[in-house]
């Protein structure tokens, strides 16, 4: 089957002459008879049938030094474990999206994207539809060993290729088959070399009508999205789709403690909500605290510590997430980590030097556990587990740092008319008086609009000395402690020594209605 590449980016490289046959030498023909005219060939094709025929010599001799068995193990998916979750919402959403060419199955680590593979793969098996795999490596990025492991993958579906012309001949045989077949390709986000993306797109744009491509990935993939995605042959499975449900966590634990002699975690629902919660549905967290569920007695005070400081959930994140970013990308995470929020504005208060939007944009596309937030701008956070064990690693690594990046955020928020996290951010740097002047500031409209509870726990933070003789906050305080904690308190701080003497009228009026309120309440 002949087909034009326009892509010329997905050949790998125009070899040197010298890596091409040269002709022996030929005696000189005889004089032969003119032949008949014959159509124009076509060039573009010859040419690339060139480069492709001489790549494929250089993956004969390259294919040699494959490890054969090493090879095998790559195509097939990874044994089935006991403990294994259907994933019905997700397979069915597969199902019906029909005859995309592409399915884009992409998440941060531990998120399920091989096992969801594997169940999408089982009942097409199953069904007689055929399929291959193919789990991916750095070493991948080299064309020749590419192809040799792609081949392999592929024999049950077209068998071997014709010799020579070896890329061409995979896409032509791929795009021939008439019969209906999935190709899997795992840990795909290892790929990066132009030349084997390339390929992959090649395949993609001849794949036949009841073919398609299944990629599981952490990270956006250079394989022209946006033009598939318009053509309604893109179906994408996020984090989204992945994330355990509150009935999957729970199913997950009954399967985990199946045969177990102490008592499943289901049976505690708070302690299945809570664990839920603090994990949102991040599946290999929660295989971590089960883990750890079974060597402890006490599993409320467990639950209740369970964070992004656990040490096994901290061992993960560093040898599995962090390790493997650049430099500049692990600063900014480390950094920004004290934000609740991100966005590219209030990024570059806290890394001025640094261009905050394109690094912000490489933790997106590499799914660094980045959740948008809906709003006028950009806008994300961090899953809280990932958060927690960032934060942790720059006070251990930067612990000067935190005092300056946290008066750049509280600087940025006040600058917008933002008081409450302004005030957060200086109380976390330990900014007291910058927090005491803004609550001067605002203390009463949030009195005004209920935030009793706020209020109380800022004035918890804040050290005795910074508020002294601040008559009007120490009022403040006293409402935010009456209508949170009750009167006893409350009226404790009333008759603190020398407040009563206070002759700011604004004070007394708060004092007048407080009295009679608190002493009510007292019965």
């Amino acid at each position: 089957m002949g087909l034009l590449r326009q892509n010329t980016d997905a050949m790998p490289y125009f070899p040197p002459k010298a890596d091409l046959p040269q002709p022996h030498p030929q005696p000189h023909p005889q004089p032969q008879p003119l032949p008949h005219p014959q159509p124009p060939p076509d060039l573009h094709r010859v040419a690339t049938a060139g480069v492709a025929t001489a790549r494929a010599k250089a993956a004969a001799v390259n294919t040699s030094t494959v490890d054969t068995a090493r090879v095998a193990s790559k195509l097939s998916p990874p044994s089935v474990t006991a403990v294994q979750v259907p994933r019905a919402a997700v397979c069915q959403r597969i199902a019906q999206a029909g005859a995309v060419k592409l399915v884009l199955v992409r998440a941060p680590a531990g998120f399920g994207k091989t096992t969801a593979m594997v169940q999408v793969r089982t009942p097409l098996a199953a069904q007689g539809i055929d399929t291959a795999w193919l789990t991916l490596e750095r070493t991948d990025n080299d064309v020749p060993r590419f192809l040799a492991c792609l081949r392999q993958a592929l024999a049950p579906i077209i068998g071997d290729p014709p010799a020579g012309d070896a890329p061409l001949a995979l896409v032509d045989a791929l795009a021939a088959q008439p019969s209906p077949f999935t190709l899997f390709l795992d840990d795909f986000e290892l790929i990066t070399e132009p030349a084997v993306l390339g390929l992959v797109r090649e395949i993609i744009d001849h794949l036949p009508r009841r073919g398609q491509l299944v990629l599981g990935s952490r990270s956006l993939p250079d394989l022209g999205l946006g033009r598939l995605r318009a053509a309604g042959q893109l179906l994408e499975i996020d984090v989204e789709h992945l994330r355990f449900s509150r009935s999957e966590t729970e199913a997950f634990f009954a399967l985990r403690h199946a045969g177990a002699d102490q008592r499943p975690l289901g049976a505690d629902r708070s302690h299945l909500d809570d664990l839920h919660r603090k994990t949102e549905g991040w599946i290999a967290a929660l295989w971590l605290a089960s883990v750890s569920l079974e060597r402890r007695e006490g599993r409320s005070e467990f639950i209740s510590r369970f964070s992004g400081s656990n040490q096994a959930i901290a061992d993960y994140l560093a040898e599995d997430v962090l390790a493997h970013q650049p430099p500049p990308v692990r600063d900014f995470l480390l950094r920004t980590s004290i934000l609740r929020h991100l966005n590219e504005s209030l990024c570059s208060a806290l890394l001025p030097d640094s261009d905050s939007g394109a690094i912000l944009r490489q933790p997106e596309a590499s799914n660094l556990f980045l959740t948008p937030i809906e709003g006028e701008e950009r806008t994300y956070r961090y899953h809280s587990l990932f958060a927690g064990f960032l934060r942790t690693q720059l006070t251990q690594e930067m612990p000067s740092e935190m005092v300056r990046l946290h008066r750049a955020a509280s600087l940025w928020y006040e600058k917008r008319g933002r008081p409450v996290p302004a005030i957060d951010h200086a109380l976390e740097g330990g900014n007291y008086e910058h927090a005491v002047g803004m609550l001067s500031q605002h203390g009463e409209s949030l009195l005004e609009g209920g935030r009793m509870r706020l209020l109380a726990r800022w004035f918890a933070a804040i050290p005795e000395p910074y508020t002294r003789g601040a008559a009007l906050l120490h009022v403040i305080h006293i409402w935010a402690i009456c209508l949170s904690r009750g009167p006893w308190e409350a009226m404790a701080l009333l008759e603190q020594p020398g407040f009563s003497a206070t002759e700011d009228p604004k004070v007394l009026a708060h004092v007048l209605a407080l009295r009679p309120m608190i002493l009510a309440m007292m019965g």
